[in-house]
């Protein structure tokens, strides 16, 4: 992660872009990182996404441009109302329609993403002014479609309306400001300077100034020496986040269930040329989306054996029912035919499936998030359909792998930390939902890896030893990591891998 002053390119604004939905996977608006784990957006995007009046503690669903099929939860931890309807904030500005959000418990960001730097220097009149929003997109035939994806907006900053709106113009409405917008980053040639905040015509939008949001957020405005416009800005701050442990800890533990998922590939793949399901089961703090990366990072050394670009092999999502009774035939042809669009299949049967898969340049990985508080008799009903799917997939021999990652997101309410097994409820019905699955006479739709598990400080200190080896690390070095582990992680209890994640983002 990147944050402080500095100049901020292209590809920086967007690695600190946020996309903000519903429940149901609609993507309402945006927001933009501000910190190591915190969202800054519009309270009226939050509010569509909540569904309702917003409160303290909401929790909405969040994407990032940079790196598609991450997902994440955000909690309000702050906000004003859109109407301005509150006390008076700061004698020189209302504070309106602005929301602080965080990271939920168990969730990050992607590896690589920035925190917005601000712009040192006056914002003068006519400043040229980036974002990247959101919204629909215009067919063929130049119509406004019903497709949904990123909007590079440029403009020029304009007057202020008030001191806590500014206006932006655009020359044309294919570059402005539209629905969907609201809560990116607005970035002048030296960082952040504001956010989209509404749209006023067809070319001329609000942003809120970048003062008007340190209210909000501190982005330590009080920065030393203030330049001219248009002189050239500082470089960029340093990094202050190891980049070098977090790529490491992709890789770490996790050994039980990487040895159940090579038994199943080896059987399912190397040995009979077939698709198949992999199950991974875990709480949010357990970071289960981590160890099915984890997982499928071991399958490096054998599809690069194989000619196949390591790089180009990613997982893409199959969205499961988050309710617990939906229809059962209508979710299975959707997935179907969302696996068809994915293969580039014009049909949703077995035969034009198999062969989308052959068609493809590398292998194929999927996912899908299964919620232990929606499962029942539906769900059950739907993982064997689709595991019979594969199976008919599998029927005639596929050229390349196929591998569906089943995640099952545990209720972290179900742990009883007095029992003597405090896990014992969630192994229970982790191990009844493969049953589940698996029965009718048809054993193995579904491989099951080992349920997540906490770890103790000793864990880390072997990790820390072994990489900080790896990296040629001299041993005060070494010693001065573990240090840092001490102090930030229980050394005589046991916890789980979201607590070592953020001990990791907070290395130096």
């Amino acid at each position: 992660m990147r944050a402080g002053w500095g100049l901020m390119n292209s590809e920086q604004r967007l690695a600190c872009q946020v996309r903000l939905g519903d429940a149901e996977g609609n993507l309402l608006g945006c927001g933009f990182i501000c910190g190591q784990r915190h969202v800054l957006g519009c309270t009226h995007v939050v509010a569509a996404c909540v569904g309702g009046p917003l409160k303290k503690g909401d929790v909405v669903s969040a994407r990032f441009p940079m790196a598609p099929f991450h997902r994440a939860q955000l909690v309000v931890r702050d906000f004003h109302p859109s109407d301005g309807t509150e006390a008076m904030g700061p004698a020189i500005h209302r504070l309106r329609d602005l929301c602080l959000l965080e990271l939920a418990p168990g969730f990050s960001f992607p590896v690589d993403f920035v925190a917005a730097t601000p712009m040192r220097g006056t914002l003068a009149d006519d400043m040229p002014v980036y974002a990247l929003g959101m919204g629909h997109l215009r067919d063929e035939e130049g119509r406004w479609s019903g497709d949904v994806g990123g909007v590079g907006l440029r403009g020029a900053l304009g007057d202020y309306d008030d001191l806590s709106r500014r206006r932006v113009h655009f020359r044309d409405e294919e570059i402005a400001v539209r629905r969907g917008c609201s809560g990116t980053g607005a970035f002048g040639p030296g960082g952040l300077i504001g956010m989209v905040v509404e749209k006023q015509e067809a070319r001329t939008a609000f942003i809120v100034p970048l003062a008007v949001l340190g209210d909000m957020w501190s982005f330590d405005l009080e920065a030393p020496t203030a330049v001219q416009s248009g002189a050239a800005p500082p470089g960029p701050a340093a990094v202050p986040v190891n980049r070098a442990w977090l790529n490491a800890f992709e890789e770490f533990d996790r050994s039980d269930q990487v040895a159940h998922f090579r038994t199943a590939f080896k059987a399912r793949w190397q040995d009979a040329s077939g698709a198949f399901m992999c199950a991974i089961a875990g709480l949010d703090a357990d970071l289960p989306l981590s160890c099915r990366e984890r997982l499928r990072l071991t399958l490096r050394p054998f599809l690069e054996k194989q000619g196949f670009s390591f790089r180009k092999f990613l997982a893409e999502e199959i969205s499961w029912p988050v309710r617990e009774r939906f229809d059962v035939a209508g979710e299975f042809d959707r997935m179907r035919n969302v696996i068809a669009y994915h293969v580039g299949s014009d049909e949703a049967g077995a035969a034009a499936i198999r062969q989308g898969l052959n068609d493809r340049h590398q292998p194929s990985a999927f996912f899908s998030m299964i919620d232990q508080r929606h499962w029942g008799r539906r769900h059950a009903q739907l993982l064997r359909q689709w595991g019979d799917l594969l199976r008919e997939l599998s029927s005639e021999r596929l050229e390349k792998p196929c591998i569906h990652f089943i995640i099952f997101r545990l209720d972290a309410g179900q742990v009883d930390p007095a029992a003597p097994e405090p896990m014992h409820r969630l192994r229970r019905f982790y191990a009844g939902a493969l049953a589940d699955v698996n029965d009718r006479g048809v054993p193995g739709r579904l491989a099951g890896t080992e349920l997540l598990n906490d770890f103790m400080f000793d864990n880390v200190e072997t990790w820390v030893e072994r990489v900080g080896a790896e990296m040629d690390l001299d041993e005060d070095r070494i010693d001065d990591i573990k240090a840092q582990a001490r102090r930030s992680l229980p050394l005589s209890e046991r916890f789980r891998l979201d607590a070592i994640n953020g001990w990791i983002r907070q290395l130096a």
